[in-house]
C-alpha cells in the first residue's frame, strides 16, 4: 500500500490504521489485486473515486472525513452499496460537535408549491410535542447535472438546519411525500449520530430505523421514490442545464 495526503486534509492519528483498514479488506476481497495506491483528499466534489490499472493495482481517493467509515468506504467500493454511500454521504454533510457555529444561510420555507415551514410545525405537533423545530427551507438547484442518484434531503450544520431538495416542489408530487422526506431529516435531529459497535459513527441506528418505520406512509414513500426517482433525476437535470445556459 502507499498512502498520500494532500494538502489540506487535517491530521489524524488514526489515519494509518484506517487507511490500512480499507486496503486490507479491498485486497481481501477483490481477490486478484496485486497492490493499492490510496489518497486521502479534501475536495469538495470528488469525494471518492476508484480506478483499476492494467497491472491489477487500484488507485482509491477518499475525503479525509470519510476515511474513518472504512468499512462502508470498502463496501461503495467492492460492491456499488447504495446504503453504505447514504451513510458516508450523510456523515460528509453533517457538522462536528466543536466545530465553529455559523449564521444559517437565509432559508425560504415557502415554494411555488409547498410550505416546508407549515409541515414541519405539524410533523413536530404530530410526533415529538411540538419539539425540535428548527430552520427550514428549500435547497439551490445542483450546478452540476445528477448522474445516477441525489440528496432528496439533507439536515447538518452547526446550528442545525433542514434543507429539501427543490425537485419536489412539484405538483407532481405528493404533499404526503414531501411530509415525509422532511420526517426523515427532522429524525436526524430527534437522533444525533451516535457510537455503534466497534466505534463507528452510526447515522441511521435501530432508533433512527424505528421511528422512521413508525411514519404511517413510511413503505408507500419507499416504493414512491423508487418508481419516480428517474423522473426527478431527470427534472434536475433539465433544470440545472437551463440555469447554467443562462449564466
Amino acid at each position: 500500500m502507499s498512502l498520500h495526503v494532500r494538502e489540506g486534509a487535517p491530521r489524524d492519528p488514526r489515519r494509518l490504521e484506517h487507511a490500512n483498514n480499507l486496503v486490507g479488506c479491498l485486497l481481501a476481497e477483490w481477490g486478484d489485486l496485486k497492490g493499492c495506491k490510496l489518497v486521502v483528499n479534501n475536495n469538495r466534489r470528488s469525494v471518492l473515486t476508484w480506478t483499476t490499472r492494467e497491472d491489477r493495482t487500484l488507485d482509491v481517493s477518499v475525503h479525509h472525513s470519510l476515511l474513518v467509515e472504512w468499512g462502508d468506504v470498502a463496501a461503495v467500493i467492492l460492491r456499488r452499496d447504495d446504503a453504505a454511500w447514504a451513510r458516508l454521504s450523510a456523515r460528509l454533510h453533517a457538522a462536528p460537535p466543536d466545530a465553529p457555529r455559523r449564521a444559517p444561510e437565509e432559508l425560504n420555507p415557502k415554494g411555488d408549491v409547498y410550505d416546508l415551514g407549515l409541515m414541519l410545525r405539524r410533523l413536530c405537533d404530530t410526533y415529538f410535542n411540538g419539539e425540535h423545530l428548527v430552520p427550514v427551507g428549500w435547497g439551490r438547484w445542483p450546478s452540476v447535472p445528477p448522474r445516477r442518484g441525489m440528496r432528496l434531503g439533507s439536515c447538518g450544520g452547526n446550528p442545525v438546519v433542514i434543507r429539501i431538495h427543490p425537485c419536489l416542489d412539484a405538483p407532481d408530487v405528493p404533499e404526503w411525500f414531501v411530509e415525509f422526506v422532511l420526517y426523515h431529516e427532522l429524525l436526524h435531529v430527534v437522533v444525533p449520530p451516535s457510537r455503534g459497535a466497534g466505534g463507528r459513527r452510526e447515522i441511521h441506528g435501530d432508533e433512527f430505523m424505528r421511528l422512521e418505520r413508525r411514519h404511517p406512509r413510511f413503505r408507500e414513500a419507499m416504493s414512491w421514490e423508487a418508481q419516480n426517482i428517474r423522473g426527478l433525476l431527470d427534472r434536475t437535470a433539465r433544470r440545472t442545464r437551463r440555469l447554467a445556459a443562462r449564466r
